[in-house]
């Protein structure tokens, strides 16, 4: 069997919460002072929403997917490409990837077999628990904190992507 430690990233996740605190913080200040020029009322109304709950996300540590985040306000987004069009804007705004703000896309698929892992909570995680469907690969992979492996091979299978969205 393989073990595999992977580094504690807690001091590169401080950082970036705290970057991204700061960057948000910095940017409604400064619309503040400026005003919200050029903004309709839909739209502003969107981004504060988005920005509020980027804010919310990294303050407690917690991530969502894209489509939580549209169901978070489903009369404001109105559709589900609103929702990733104001959250898209808001991650160039605050020059940071999408995944620094806690959203995420969703998980990453799924993997059967032996491995295991412990998750950036402690949960530890045992695909072979899950023989017929297997589990979800985590939607942050790059957060496992220890890998377990204990196979010869493995096989990549990738599945055509769905399409969603609105129109």
């Amino acid at each position: 069997m393989l073990f595999l430690k992977v580094p504690s990233r807690s001091v590169d996740i401080a950082e970036r919460r705290q970057g991204v605190m700061l960057a948000i913080e910095n940017l409604v200040l400064g619309a503040i002072e400026e005003g919200f020029h050029g903004y309709k009322s839909l739209s502003l109304a969107r981004l504060l929403h988005v920005l509020a709950s980027v804010f919310e996300l990294v303050d407690q540590s917690q991530t969502i997917t894209k489509r939580d985040l549209y169901y978070t306000n489903v009369k404001l987004f109105k559709c589900q490409r609103a929702s990733d069009q104001t959250l898209e804007t808001v991650a160039k705004m605050l020059n940071f990837a999408r995944n620094d703000l806690n959203i995420v896309a969703s998980s990453r698929g799924r993997v059967l077999g032996a491995i295991s892992w412990t998750d950036e909570n402690g949960n530890f995680v045992d695909a072979f628990k899950f023989p017929s469907l297997g589990c979800f690969i985590p939607a942050r992979p790059l957060r496992i904190r220890a890998l377990q492996l204990a196979a010869n091979y493995v096989l990549v299978r990738q599945c055509p992507k769905l399409s969603t969205g609105c129109g």
